[in-house]
């Protein structure tokens, strides 16, 4: 039911559609802030779990992908705080699965926050950061959204092309710099070729390239959400080697390419699989290019 009652507050004005808020600003900002909390309750469970394996993968697998939806629904302008607690909510987490020191507002190194929120395929560890991808998802959201509307509402379809296209949009959601044509924009300025939005549906949409065998099997899906995504990780790799030596760029691309980071993906599902949490904390220590756990120890 539609709660618009003027004489509530601005933060109760609204609903939730299908776990997205829609309605005012102050509704919006509420409601993904209570999302947050709930968010954090898995978070705060997973580094009593014994099993560090099993605990980085549901960080990876379950946790982190959460904010996806709601990245894909709302406008980036709305998401910002939203997925700037994500991104620091996750990354103590990770903090806390390494046991490394964590400060309430840097639980990492700099560096090893940009490492991390790399791709696998770009030596990451596929932590991607809500924040950096938010446009690319909102953007995604629409470019495959508005297929199927032009199939079932192709007068609705036009509307919002004529308004797109207009020099002036009144649909508060796509018009400002913070929302749609926003989004559109940074995806330019990391390098991606953003058709026309008539041209978008006139063309396929985006499918994985060449051999699906060379791509992870997140990468595989079609549409834009993937190659949105790819423009923002291609950035966020081209701004972290500027901040490299050649050594350390000559590391991170070692650790690159398809399937590189498998062991980072493979469930425990079998003793070959199966790995002691003692070497699985070197191995993403290892990865960040953080110190190891070294103990004092004699050779027998």
């Amino acid at each position: 039911m539609w709660v618009g009652d003027s004489g509530l507050p601005a933060y109760q004005q609204g609903l939730k559609v299908l776990g997205a808020p829609l309605g005012t600003d102050e509704f919006v900002v509420a409601q993904l802030h209570t999302l947050s909390a709930q968010h954090r309750a898995l978070l705060e469970l997973l580094p009593s779990l014994p099993d560090l394996q099993v605990a980085w993968l549901l960080l990876l697998y379950c946790a982190n992908p959460r904010a996806q939806h709601i990245l894909r629904a709302v406008p980036p302008a709305l998401t910002a705080v939203f997925a700037a607690e994500h991104d620091r909510s996750m990354l103590h987490c990770l903090a806390l699965l390494l046991q490394v020191r964590a400060a309430p507002d840097d639980p990492l190194p700099g560096l090893a926050i940009r490492r991390a929120h790399l791709p696998l395929r770009h030596g990451g560890l596929g932590l991607r950061s809500a924040a950096a991808h938010a446009p690319a998802a909102f953007f995604a959201s629409w470019a495959d959204s508005l297929r199927a509307i032009r199939a079932r509402e192709s007068e609705s379809c036009d509307q919002i092309l004529q308004q797109l296209a207009g020099p002036s949009c009144h649909i508060r959601c796509l018009a400002s710099d913070a929302s749609l044509q926003g989004a559109a924009i940074v995806l330019t300025n990391h390098g991606l070729a953003v058709p026309a939005w008539g041209e978008l549906l006139a063309e396929p949409p985006p499918e994985a390239e060449a051999d699906p065998a060379l791509h992870e099997p997140a990468d595989l899906a079609h549409g834009w959400q993937r190659t949105a995504s790819k423009a923002v990780d291609d950035a966020l790799l081209a701004d972290l080697t500027s901040a490299l030596d050649e050594a350390s760029i000559a590391l991170l691309h070692s650790q690159g390419g398809p399937f590189a980071g498998r062991v980072y993906t493979a469930l425990p599902t079998c003793p070959e699989l199966r790995l002691d949490s003692a070497a699985y904390e070197v191995l993403l220590l290892r990865r960040l290019r953080l110190p190891l756990p070294l103990d004092a120890a004699a050779c027998r």
